[in-house]
């Protein structure tokens, strides 16, 4: 799959929200994820909200912190090859987790 920048995203955010995001994931996020909220969890988070704001327990707090204590680096580190520029946002991490989850539920 061909990167998509932020310009490209910015362009057609409301097409590209999902890929442009998963482009940042990584197993090891995947693994984290599901040991925090299982699939089936997910799943049925998902068929209430699909913007996953119903999340169990503090949800946005542990994406903040899964975020800045685990995969700043990581998300910085492919905002540089994506981008061009090494920052992250914890938004980022927020949508990326997303994304994440997006493709967790829709694998049967």
């Amino acid at each position: 799959m061909e990167k998509i920048t932020r310009k490209q995203y910015m362009e057609n955010s409301s097409e590209l929200h999902h890929d442009y995001f998963l482009q940042f994931a990584t197993e090891g996020m995947k693994t984290r994820i599901l040991n925090i909220w299982p699939r089936e969890v997910i799943k049925k988070c998902y068929s209430e909200d699909p913007d996953l704001n119903n999340l169990p327990g503090k949800w946005m707090e542990k994406m903040d912190g899964m975020t800045t204590l685990c995969y700043k680096n990581v998300l910085a580190w492919k905002n540089k090859e994506i981008n061009g520029t090494s920052t992250y946002s914890l938004s980022m991490g927020v949508c990326t987790y997303k994304a994440i989850m997006r493709e967790i539920i829709h694998i049967d």
